[in-house]
């Protein structure tokens, strides 16, 4: 088995592992694109807590608590 190491923490990480055994990182990655950076804010605004709606009025109103 060939052993690379953790992106996170240089720990060997040996071929097959998923994670890294001693930070937890996964040893899954790819690189970004636009399909994977355009999910992510699609993501962050669709899946707020109250509702888009609510965020902009909170962000007007209160932006430091926001």
């Amino acid at each position: 088995m060939e052993t690379t190491h953790c992106l996170n923490c240089l720990t060997g990480v040996e071929d097959g592992q998923k994670f890294c055994s001693n930070c937890g990182q996964s040893t899954d990655t790819h690189r970004l694109n636009l399909r994977h950076i355009w999910h992510d804010i699609i993501h962050a605004f669709t899946h707020a807590d109250k509702g888009i709606l609510f965020l902009v009025k909170q962000l007007v109103i209160n932006p430091g608590i926001v």
